[in-house]
Order: C-alpha cells, then structure tokens, then sequence
C-alpha cells in the first residue's frame, strides 16, 4: 500500500513510518484512525511475497510410499512437506525471505488461500487429506496440499498458488511444482 504526507502543499511518498517512544523512535508496522466508534487501518507495513519453488523427494527403497506437496501455514510462514517409506509428513520451511506475509505477525484468518491451474502429470490427484482446489479457504489453521506414490514412478502436479487478503484482493501469486520420484 502507497504511503503518502502532504509536506506544504505537495503530497510525498514515504518508505516507512516512525513513532517516538521517548529518546528513541521506533517503526510503526500499522496506523489506525478511529472513524466513529470504530478504529480502521489506514496503513500497514505489510508485505506479500511467495517465490515459486520446485518441491522435489526421490525415494530409491521399496516398498514405496512415498508424499511430497506444500503447506501454507496461519502463522504466515510456508513449507515444503514430504515423507519417504511412510505416511509421517516432515516439514521444512521454503524461504523465511519469501513466507507469504511478513512480517509473520501479520497472518490472520482475514487472509485465503487457493491453489488454481491445477496439472496433475502421471496420477490421478491429490492426496484425500489434501485442501481443496479452485476455491478460497481462509487461513485460520494450515493447509495442505500433497500427492502421494506407491509404485516405481515419477509423478508431479504443476499449480499456482494464491493469497488475499480481507478485501479479497489478491496480493501475492506464483507456480509451484511437486514431483515424487520412486526408483530401485
């Protein structure tokens, strides 16, 4: 969000706002303005990023059964998740640089999620716990999406990935790709 003060008569854009808490000044990441009873947000320094990401697990020890997929989480952060020879999903964080709020204090359930442009190359979809596809789902508890291989393969789901927020403006975008290879 552009943020502007009128110096004189002239409207400039500022980077970031300042508060003085007694000798030192501090950032502001919200400013409110009370508009009758209520307070509203006028500015926040909030940014929306996601970097595509290639979400890759090769597992060469049968009997296969083998998960790979993304998980988007409330906190604001996002993960890889994956497992090899078993149903337990470890995860690891992608990119703190690239989570798709920061700051992560900044994530609420006023925020949706979607994955669109679904591809799915050599299986039939994803995994039955996965989140749904094609439909905005509010972010008050993580969702996942994961496929799932139990024979010598090589499957993947090429998607695009969504984020809005409470004004259901969409604020960040971008393709990801989650590929599960079984060799011997």
């Amino acid at each position: 969000m552009s943020k502007y003060v009128k110096i004189s008569s002239a409207w400039k854009s500022i980077d970031n706002a300042y508060v003085k808490v007694s000798t030192a000044w501090k950032s502001v990441d919200t400013i409110y303005v009370k508009v009758g009873s209520a307070w509203k947000i006028v500015w926040n320094n909030v940014v929306y990023t996601l970097t595509g990401d290639n979400i890759n697990v090769t597992d060469g020890a049968s009997p296969y059964n083998t998960r790979s997929g993304i998980r988007v989480n409330a906190d604001g952060t996002l993960d890889k998740a994956f497992s090899v020879n078993g149903d337990l999903l470890a995860y690891t964080q992608i990119d703190s640089a690239t989570d798709w709020v920061i700051p992560n204090g900044a994530a609420s359930a006023d925020h949706d999620v979607r994955i669109t442009a679904v591809t799915h190359n050599g299986h039939a979809g994803w995994n039955a716990s996965a989140s749904e596809e094609d439909a905005w789902i509010d972010l008050g508890s993580d969702r996942l999406w994961d496929i799932q291989s139990s024979a010598e393969e090589t499957i993947n789901t090429d998607f695009t990935l969504e984020i809005r927020d409470a004004s259901a403006a969409t604020v960040a975008s971008t393709a990801f790709n989650v590929q599960i290879t079984n060799i011997t």
